[in-house]
């Protein structure tokens, strides 16, 4: 991966993810996720919540940034910083 004086280069401007949970036919749930880069280091993603396919209220915006030692601002969580809340959760 190229880099630039003091910055990680992110080829990466788009992408989906999608995890679904199924409890048998009474409960099925799916999170889909879809981000994108913004400047600099900053990312946006949106999170829908789906149950048995349906589309719900529940969408959530979410931006996240790196430090300066990678580029970034540092004006949001970094990704690492989610990951470790959800896994608090």
């Amino acid at each position: 991966m190229p880099e630039r004086a003091g910055q990680v280069f992110c080829p990466i401007t788009e992408r989906r993810v999608t995890m679904e949970a199924s409890g048998g036919d009474d409960y099925q749930i799916a999170c889909e996720a879809d981000a994108q880069t913004m400047e600099g280091m900053r990312k946006l993603a949106v999170v829908r919540l789906t149950r048995r396919g349906e589309a719900t209220e529940e969408v959530f915006s979410l931006v996240s940034d790196e430090g300066p030692h990678l580029g970034g601002d540092g004006s949001a969580p970094t990704p690492l910083m989610y990951f470790v809340a959800g896994v608090a959760f």
